[in-house]
């Protein structure tokens, strides 16, 4: 019975209030919002994403060679005409949605397996249609540094993000760039 009562208690839910969140303004363009602990159940959810998704490695054109990511990837598209799964997290996008007012039509879920896993400075390629682009990220398994500062360089703001936390970004496209360490 007490295992039955562990199991249950761990099962993923999130926080549709987003009663934790706060806004941090960086300046008149760019702002995030983060909630600590948005997802509950963090961990079934990542061991889950694990057995589920097909994980990938992609490489990129980086100055003159190709070379691999230093991650493995999954990415999702509503165009694709599969459903989001599992469903919680298309439970997360469509809250998110709402919030936000915007459609958030894809999802990459990247696994960086290790402390050697990791991405350079870097903005999101987000589609020019889109005139206030939005990044929400939702942090899962052992937390992991993202920082965030202006594009080119500047002040840094880094968080320590992992175990259901959720990072929201919201900024110009050639605002600002982040990196995971």
């Amino acid at each position: 019975m007490a295992s039955a009562v562990r199991r249950a208690a761990a099962a993923p839910s999130f926080d549709r209030s987003f009663g934790t969140l706060r806004r941090i303004s960086l300046d008149v363009e760019c702002w995030i919002e983060l909630a600590s602990g948005w997802v509950s159940g963090s961990d079934a959810l990542f061991e889950e994403l694990l057995r589920t998704r097909r994980w990938g490695q992609r490489s990129r054109r980086m100055y003159d060679r190709r070379v691999q990511e230093p991650r493995l990837t999954s990415p999702w598209s509503a165009a694709s005409g599969a459903p989001l799964e599992p469903a919680i997290v298309d439970e997360m996008r469509r809250a998110l949605s709402g919030r936000y007012g915007v459609d958030l039509d894809s999802a990459g879920f990247n696994l960086y397996r290790d402390g050697a896993d990791g991405v350079a400075w870097h903005g999101d390629r987000i589609e020019r249609r889109i005139a206030e682009p939005l990044v929400a990220l939702v942090s899962l398994g052992e937390p992991r540094r993202f920082v965030l500062r202006r594009k080119g360089g500047g002040p840094r703001l880094a968080f320590s993000l992992g175990r259901g936390d959720l990072l929201v970004t919201g900024a110009s496209p050639s605002h600002s760039e982040g990196l995971i360490d």
